[in-house]
């Protein structure tokens, strides 16, 4: 059933309901106006009655054709403010029934996308698996050593889908509302630490030197997802930086929050790019291209999804070629 339809069939049971409560309390009003007029009509004509004959007493013809007509004029009113009220219940349903489905129509198109999205990213591994496969099978002369070249290569491309299906699981495991996080007292500087460690290789790869400013914080957080977070943010930071760059990493207590902030002065993002960095499968083609930086884009969507778990926020603030700063801020 299109969404078309599903807009119609929703637009028709609610002018059902409308009609008949419309229509119930038309002939409720016609009920009881007529009565009153035919009491009315009654009761001037008693009066020109003398008691004893007042038993048997039926309106005169003239009175009755009088009722007759009042109780058709009634009629047609009634049924005439009926088609009004039902012709604009009608297409105010309409407008309702669309703007009830509106977000469904987004879910919907939401999804399209991220199995577009997610064919795409999944069939560039899979092609260069199958081509360096079906290279190898048919070179009759293969030696050893090109064979292990070849599952090599197999390898890094299982390892990348491999990561884009964790990145799948992780994206909708903070988007489930179902899901509850272990929320507890958590160490911020010894999460900072623990992660600076785990991405301190990379930042070795490239020279970039990272500066760990976080000291005694504490809030209620979950752990693992917090870690993860940081982990996210620290990694985006040093991949999309400069040789020989610097990242900071700062924490600060404002109010009942914990505000963090990751700078970097790398690379940058273009201004009309910086308002969808936070969408899946989001890259700015400078970065993609230009630097070659692995990825697919689901990092921030996760990072977003981590903070909003957390009732938190997170803002980016980035001047091309002269860096980013990741500003989140969580509740205490």
């Amino acid at each position: 059933m299109t969404l078309q339809t599903a807009r119609i069939k929703l637009t028709a049971f609610y002018l059902l309901i409308i009609m008949f409560i419309v229509v119930m309390f038309s002939f409720i009003v016609w009920q009881i106006i007529t009565s009153e007029v035919e009491r009315g009509l009654r009761n001037q004509a008693l009066r020109m009655i003398p008691p004893p004959q007042r038993i048997k007493f039926e309106l005169p013809d003239y009175q009755q054709q009088l009722l007759i007509e009042v109780k058709t004029r009634i009629a047609w009113w009634l049924a005439s403010a009926d088609i009004i009220i039902l012709v604009f219940s009608g297409t105010a349903g309409y407008f309702l029934a669309v703007r009830t489905l509106r977000p469904i129509e987004e879910m919907i198109d939401e999804q399209k996308r991220f199995i577009a999205d997610a064919s795409h990213e999944l069939r560039t591994p899979l092609t260069a698996i199958k081509t360096e496969t079906e290279v190898a099978l048919r070179d009759k002369k293969i030696t050893l050593a090109q064979a292990r070249k070849f599952l090599k290569s197999n390898l890094e491309e299982i390892d990348k889908l491999k990561s884009l299906t964790d990145s799948f699981l992780s994206l909708n495991r903070f988007q489930d509302p179902t899901i509850k996080l272990k929320f507890t007292k958590v160490n911020l500087e010894e999460i900072v630490k623990k992660v600076v460690l785990n991405v301190s290789p990379l930042g070795k790869s490239k020279k970039i030197k990272i500066v760990n400013n976080v000291k005694g914080m504490f809030l209620t957080a979950d752990y693992a997802s917090l870690s993860q977070l940081i982990t996210i943010l620290i990694d985006n930071a040093i991949k999309y930086n400069n040789k020989n760059g610097q990242v900071q990493i700062l924490a600060a207590k404002k109010n009942n929050y914990v505000i963090v902030k990751i700078i970097d002065k790398g690379i940058g993002i273009k201004s009309t790019d910086l308002e969808h960095i936070f969408d899946r499968f989001f890259r700015a083609d400078l970065s993609r291209n230009k630097y070659e930086v692995d990825g697919y884009g689901l990092g921030l969507s996760i990072a977003k999804n981590i903070v909003l778990q957390h009732r938190g926020s997170i803002q980016a603030k980035s001047e091309l070629n002269k860096g980013t700063t990741i500003t989140v801020t969580l509740p205490i």
